[in-house]
């Protein structure tokens, strides 16, 4: 059964898929309207659905935003202007709070997913995730399984070796060599029998086990 976001899907593929072959101000600009209101704001409708739904699963508040379409080239070698796709993020605590476990969607022409995890990992964060992998690694990689669903090639690339002062046979090598953990759960298209925002808290629901551990992780570190 449809909850109507499928035209939101349908809409921001289509559009994302134009942008990317005419990323110029010259091509948006005339279509900033059918943007925002095609896009944008059904987008910000869905980012608060998902956001209770994920405040309800992990019984932590979370915050939700849609991201902007507008790129920063400031510091960037590629100066189009615009991102060709459609993100969200969710992050418990503050807004600002970008040191645990996150939640993100992506949609693009090529591309529909709820993903979780740790984004950077870099500091504390790096230090904090490699003691957990070097001590419950094992549960971790089984949780992980468990899901069904993969890491993302999304984020920093790993390591080609395993960090000291791990050794390079540690039993979980693969994870300690992560500068990001995302796990991706792609949604396919089967989710348009029952919804968008159902088969996303669905996603949800099968990557809770993983973020309660990296949740659990953090507090761990805090205190």
């Amino acid at each position: 059964m449809s909850d109507g976001f499928d035209r939101l899907v349908d809409e921001a593929r289509s559009f994302f898929a134009d942008l990317d072959t005419n990323n110029t101000k010259d091509w948006f600009e005339p279509r900033k309207d059918h943007y925002n209101a095609a896009i944008r704001k059904p987008a910000e409708l869905l980012c608060d659905l998902v956001g209770a739904e994920i405040t309800r699963l992990t019984g932590a508040t979370h915050h939700g935003k849609v991201m902007r379409i507008y790129r920063d080239v400031r510091f960037s070698k590629d100066k189009r202007p615009y991102n060709a796709h459609l993100h969200m993020v969710w992050s418990q605590g503050a807004r600002e709070d970008h040191a645990g476990p996150a939640w993100f969607f992506a949609c693009a022409p090529d591309t529909l997913a709820l993903n979780m995890g740790l984004p950077v990992l870099k500091g504390d964060a790096l230090t904090a995730w490699r003691r957990l992998v070097d001590t419950g690694g094992d549960d971790l990689a089984s949780t992980i399984r468990d899901t069904g669903f993969g890491l993302s090639a999304w984020g920093e690339p790993p390591l080609k070796k395993v960090p000291p002062p791990y050794p390079a046979d540690h039993p979980q090598a693969d994870l300690l060599r992560q500068r990001s953990f995302i796990l991706d759960a792609a949604l396919g298209e089967a989710w348009r029998a029952g919804g968008l925002l159902a088969a996303i808290t669905d996603r949800c629901a099968r990557l809770l086990p993983v973020w309660r551990v990296l949740a659990a992780a953090k507090q761990d570190d805090v205190t």
